[in-house]
């Protein structure tokens, strides 16, 4: 059917991408497993993901990039996701 061709496309060829507040959406997203990698700018989540979210995020590759200069969020909480996500 379309929607199984279309799902097999999503995890061959789809990355994620979000900023700031799309970035918390990107994570969210990426616990689809449907993805084939996430890549952040400014995540601006400032608690720690459940153990779940972590358990589905595993494998998945993530690029975070994060400025110093940032006055919305702080690097902490780009810091926190890469700590959760490597730990």
């Amino acid at each position: 059917t379309i929607k199984r061709k279309f799902n097999n496309l999503l995890q061959d060829v789809v990355y994620l991408w979000g900023f700031s507040d799309g970035a918390t959406v990107a994570v969210e997203l990426a616990t689809t497993r449907k993805f084939k990698a996430c890549i952040l700018a400014a995540y601006g989540f400032t608690g720690t993901l459940p153990p779940l979210a972590l358990q589905r995020l595993n494998g998945i590759p993530f690029w975070i990039f994060h400025s110093a200069d940032d006055v919305i969020f702080p690097v902490k909480c780009s810091d926190t996701l890469v700590h959760s996500l490597t730990s």
